[in-house]
């Protein structure tokens, strides 16, 4: 082999060891030459596209492998040896990883041969004894060893300060240390555990999907990974655990930093909650049905009332007889009307509080709606001696929604200006396509507005807002609450602009995806 390599000329530098050039053999020439390398006391290493196709004796005892195939399946020559692989003038010693794991100092030299029926990189591997390893290269090992340990170190405590157990485990699960709270959490010591399987750790039925999270760990090394595990402690209990892992690097071999931490407070916590939740969610469905059952009892008689006063000021059975009691019946009648309204407000409530409100969505007419809700509203302004007046932009598209509820959305917007308003004031109604595209209805009345604390309150149901004149107390904040709960059913959006002395602007969008495509 030297006198080949001193003919040649070939010799070139590489990771350790006496590098020498061979000719290139026949294809059928290779069994013979494997048989000549078998034998040589220096380690030879073939690769092809950086995978060992053969080793001889003296590198697969130096390393510990049975063969090439088992050489083979630790890696290519980027896992083998720590550093790079290039033809050199010289050679300089590296370390190549053993089959227990261990890091071995060699020198390497390396070239490229023809082998078989095609071109490989020849290696020759010699083990360099302490006294061989140079200043530099002692150094270089010790401040990468610094570095690996620099970086557990890091992780470790990165970790520990989140009060975790703490494991280091290889590709395979296997645990390599064991720290942080794992011993109080587990109850086993480190030199117990070690060298076991990551899943003695866990429930048996966590034990196949963990071998599903790490090859998913070892396929995305970057990627997040955190998931609800069940554990089991040595005393066979079973703990709710969150895990949480860290890619730690490829040298001596991949491993991985495994946090687990003790799930069960917030597991009691999600329990609880998920009660609390039920029984507001059963408390809320008992309201509904009273506030549904008070709300039919009461509109039975509210409305006797209200068709007793109307026949009395028909006079349809002859004359009241002063024009006071024609006023006391219209007050009854005024009333009863708003109590019916307040009733009706109730069911409404009730309805969406419970979730069993039914919608039926059909096209609608948004300015039909309108015109239908000003109608309605006309004797009340009348009466209360407000102006009402309405501007409605012409070839606005149909909405899709509830018809029923976005009537009285209109209807209850309508009654709560006109309360605010006063004797003189002026309701605005109108409608229009905006700038971004949305469908817009709005009510602006000229009161005295709201102070940004009223507008919140008005919003809640049964709170009651303070007003001047006329009517302070009807206010209770139902009618602009149960037009809000209305429309964001129907999936438009309700908001309220208002300020002391500039008066109140409700504004209700519908956005393009509501409207009716023909």
């Amino acid at each position: 082999l030297e006198e080949h390599a001193e003919e040649d000329g070939q010799a070139a530098g590489g990771p350790g060891g006496e590098v020498v050039a061979l000719p290139p053999p026949r294809p059928r020439e290779a069994p013979d030459a494997a048989r000549v390398l078998d034998r040589l006391p220096v380690g030879i290493v073939l690769l092809r596209a950086e995978t060992p196709i053969f080793a001889n004796r003296a590198v697969l005892d130096l390393l510990g492998f049975p063969d090439v195939g088992e050489l083979a399946s630790r890696g290519g020559a980027a896992r083998l040896f720590s550093g790079r692989l290039e033809p050199r003038s010289g050679s300089s010693p590296l370390t190549v990883r053993s089959r227990t794991g261990g890091n071995v100092p060699v020198e390497v030299k390396l070239t490229t041969v023809e082998w078989g029926d095609g071109p490989a990189s020849l290696l020759v591997v010699r083990p360099l004894g302490e006294g061989e390893l140079g200043a530099g290269t002692g150094r270089a090992l010790e401040l990468e060893i610094a570095r690996r340990d620099a970086r557990l170190r890091e992780a470790a405590a990165g970790l520990r300060s989140a009060e975790a157990a703490l494991l280091v485990v290889d590709r395979e699960g296997r645990i390599l240390s064991l720290g942080g709270t794992a011993g109080p959490l587990f109850g086993y010591e480190e030199n117990e555990i070690a060298g076991e399987s990551l899943v003695a750790l866990l429930a048996p039925i966590e034990h196949m999907r963990m071998a599903d999270l790490l090859a998913g760990l070892r396929a995305l090394p970057e990627a997040p990974f955190r998931h609800d595990v069940t554990g089991r402690a040595r005393d066979g209990r079973l703990l709710p655990l969150t895990m949480t892992a860290e890619a730690l690097g490829e040298e001596p071999g991949p491993s991985y930093a495994i946090a687990l931490r003790d799930a069960t407070e917030a597991r009691l916590m999600e329990s609880e909650l998920r009660s609390v939740r039920r029984m507001a969610e059963a408390a809320s469905a008992r309201n509904g049905e009273f506030l549904a059952r008070v709300s039919h009892e009461l509109r039975t008689p509210l409305n006797a009332i209200i068709g007793f006063t109307e026949i009395m000021l028909a006079e349809r059975f002859g004359p009241v007889g002063t024009e006071r009691y024609r006023d006391y019946l219209r007050d009854i009648h005024a009333s009863g009307t708003h109590l019916v309204r307040l009733v009706e407000d109730l069911l409404d409530l009730a309805r969406i509080s419970s979730g069993r409100g039914v919608l039926s969505f059909d096209a609608l007419d948004l300015n039909g709606l309108v015109t239908e809700a000003v109608r309605l509203a006309g004797p009340e302004a009348e009466r209360d001696r407000v102006i009402l007046r309405t501007r409605l932009s012409a070839g606005l598209p149909g909405l899709l929604g509830d018809g029923r509820t976005l009537r009285q959305a209109c209807r209850n917007l309508l009654a709560s200006a006109l309360r605010f308003s006063g004797a003189g004031g002026q309701v605005i109604v109108s409608t229009e396509l905006t700038e971004a595209g949305d469908v817009a209805f709005r009510v602006r009345d000229t009161g005295r507005g709201m102070s940004p604390d009223e507008v919140e309150a008005a919003l809640e149901p049964f709170r009651q807002v303070s007003v001047a004149a006329p009517q302070p107390a009807t206010m209770t904040g139902l009618s602009l609450a149960v037009a809000k709960a209305l429309v964001e059913a129907n999936l438009g959006r309700f908001s309220v602009t208002s300020g002391r002395r500039q008066g109140t602007l409700v504004e209700v969008l519908f956005p393009p995806a509501r409207f009716v495509t023909a």
